[in-house]
């Protein structure tokens, strides 16, 4: 078990550097994709994670906090009980998201797309909100 969790730590750094050289310099590294994974638990505070694809990625109960989601693509994605504080998810796409319980204060979320979202029991300011809900919709 312990070996299995270090081995998917490691590949997670592996995809996290290639995806911020991709960032730097989008002929370098590759865009992350963690489509479906399950990286709940995981402290992963202060990542670059903007434009990310992470569809339907398991984040339960992990440290996001003051990680840069920028337009990265969450559809779908559990973010249950998630510490995203500080967190900026501006043009991220969490539709479908399962944000309950998670804790959003001082997140941004200016032009997020929180279609179908669950946000039942998250921690979030009603200005942070209104910035993600007076978003163009579909």
């Amino acid at each position: 078990m312990a070996r299995e969790k270090s081995a998917k730590a490691r590949d997670l750094l592996r995809v996290l550097a290639d995806h911020h050289a991709w960032i730097q310099d989008s002929n370098q590294g590759a865009r992350a994709n963690l489509n479906n994974l399950n990286l709940s638990d995981m402290v992963m505070p202060g990542s670059k994670l903007q434009n990310a694809d992470m569809a339907g990625a398991d984040f339960s109960g992990a440290d996001l906090s003051g990680s840069d989601l920028t337009n990265a693509n969450l559809v779908r994605a559990s973010l249950h009980g998630t510490n995203l504080k500080d967190a900026d998810l501006s043009g991220a796409d969490l539709s479908d998201v399962d944000l309950r319980g998670a804790i959003l204060t001082g997140a941004r979320l200016d032009g997020a797309d929180l279609w179908r979202a669950n946000l039942m029991g998250c921690v979030i300011s009603p200005s942070a909100l209104h910035k993600a809900l007076s978003c163009k919709s579909k």
